[in-house]
């Protein structure tokens, strides 16, 4: 893969691969893309486990009140029972609703819909006034306003820095350095994509979560909050690039290797993180987001090679 950085395996109690191509080398921070994703995952654990998350039940605008819609449209608004009826769908899309993915946005991942997004002003704004295709919390359509929005929740919730925040609680005590994190024009540090971080970190994030929260004897995160970020909680029985999916978390992917269940950090081009519980394993893989990047192609290449080595490792032991 002309793509490719590096390829890192641990499996229980230290790596037994790690190497790095192209150029790359341990120190080589890429961009994570939406591995950010279900970092803000695990940071909104942190902030259940110090009591300023509320119900996952509560709508979003609830707590973000300057996005809740107009009481009432006078009559001669143009399309105002459309309106109404939309409105009437944000004010009860919930929290959980967003950590699913199932938002019941018309939201297009994939094409101009994300566009708007990555160009808005205020992605928050942008993403709640998106019209809607169905009621919130029927069906998975991935999108990355969902983790925009949350993340906003977050710190609102906190009332601080998400940042210094995820530096004092997540970041510092696994060993993560996080130089390089960044924000959309309103300031907010996204809580979709655009973090940097390297293959090392990485894999300190992935075996916090094989440990169930705990790292060198610290409770980081709930180990209540892992097993309910990686339920089902959105069925997705099929994904293009996520071969025998089973299910969708809270921004973790669920899939199945050699007939053992994975939980996936995944991110644009190539940037993974494995976790196989029941094998004690974690893999993480990077991939440079150049011109010789094939995209969601590289995704897919990577999860097939990992269902080699994972086969493999199983041979041996």
């Amino acid at each position: 893969m002309p793509s490719l950085g590096s390829f890192a395996v641990w499996q229980k109690e230290g790596l037994v691969y790690e190497h790095y191509f192209h150029g790359a080398s341990d120190t080589t921070q890429f961009n994570i893309k939406s591995i950010t994703k279900s970092i803000t995952s695990a940071i909104g654990g942190i902030v259940r486990d110090k009591g300023l998350l509320p119900d996952l039940n509560t709508p979003v605008v609830n707590i973000l009140t300057e996005y809740a819609p107009p009481a009432l449209y006078p009559h001669n608004v143009w399309y105002a029972e459309d309106r109404l009826w939309h409105d009437s769908l944000r004010r009860v899309m919930t929290l959980k609703d967003i950590l699913t993915m199932q938002t019941g946005l018309a939201w297009n991942d994939f094409g101009a819909t994300v566009n708007g997004l990555l160009f808005s002003t205020d992605p928050v704004r942008y993403t709640l006034e998106v019209p809607y295709d169905e009621e919130p919390g029927q069906t998975f359509n991935y999108c990355s306003g969902a983790s925009t929005v949350f993340e906003a929740v977050l710190e609102r919730l906190i009332k601080t820095d998400l940042k210094l925040f995820a530096d004092t609680n997540l970041f510092n005590p696994i060993g993560i350095k996080n130089k390089r994190w960044d924000t959309d024009p309103m300031g907010r540090y996204s809580g979709a994509s655009e973090m940097f971080l390297t293959t090392q970190e990485l894999m300190r994030f992935g075996l916090l979560y094989l440990h169930r929260g705990n790292s060198n004897g610290q409770q980081i995160i709930a180990e209540s909050w892992i097993k309910e970020s990686w339920a089902a909680h959105a069925k997705l029985n099929k994904w293009p690039v996520l071969p025998h999916a089973n299910g969708y978390g809270y921004y973790w992917w669920r899939r199945k290797t050699n007939g053992y269940q994975a939980y996936i950090a995944s991110g644009a081009g190539g940037q993974l993180i494995c976790i196989i519980p029941k094998l004690d394993i974690v893999i993480v893989t990077n991939c440079f987001m150049n011109d010789k990047n094939r995209g969601r192609m590289e995704i897919k290449l990577l999860h097939l090679f990992i269902d080699q080595v994972v086969k493999e490792m199983i041979t041996k032991h």
